[in-house]
């Protein structure tokens, strides 16, 4: 092959792959910048529940009750978190 059109190919490939990299690299940025935004909203909310007396006593009985749904699904037996919901 003639090497000015070897040169024009890997200049094209490299082109494609430049451009691939930097469209992946915005778009993990954009995933990190979703998540950070969303961790720090999460924290906040947590932190205003625990801060209100009514709320921190609903987010207490949830967690108690996720440690009982946790419990059941490792064990395979259901029926006790069942018996809580009704």
């Amino acid at each position: 092959m003639d090497p000015k059109i070897i040169a024009v190919l890997i200049g094209v490939i490299g082109a494609l792959l430049g451009v691939y990299a930097k469209e992946y690299l915005q778009a993990q940025l954009k995933k990190r910048r979703a998540i950070t935004i969303l961790r720090v909203n999460l924290f906040l909310f947590l932190r205003k529940m625990q801060d209100d007396e009514h709320l921190n006593k609903l987010l207490m009985a949830g967690s108690i009750l996720d440690d009982r749904y946790l419990k059941s699904l490792t064990s395979g037996d259901d029926s006790k978190y069942k018996e809580l919901l009704t």
